[in-house]
């Protein structure tokens, strides 16, 4: 599965919680959850604590692209 699919499917099953307005906790696998932080960092957007969104180079881990979808209100 694409980490896009698997952003809609956290999306789906109501896995995220808005804390406030910049910082959201999203639920993963295995009963974590992974706190995505809205940021005025020039090179991203999103913050989030899971590892890969250290690995990933665009910055954009299930998490992050699930509270956009969560953001955007879509399904």
């Amino acid at each position: 599965m694409s980490k896009q699919e698997l952003a809609q499917k956290l999306f789906d099953n109501d896995f995220i919680q808005k804390l406030d307005n910049e910082t959201w906790l999203v639920k993963g696998s295995n009963n974590n959850s992974y706190e995505v932080i809205k940021t005025n960092d020039q090179s991203y957007d999103y913050y989030c604590k899971c590892v890969a969104w250290r690995m990933d180079n665009s910055r954009e881990c299930k998490h992050v692209l699930a509270v956009l979808l969560y953001e955007k209100g879509k399904k």
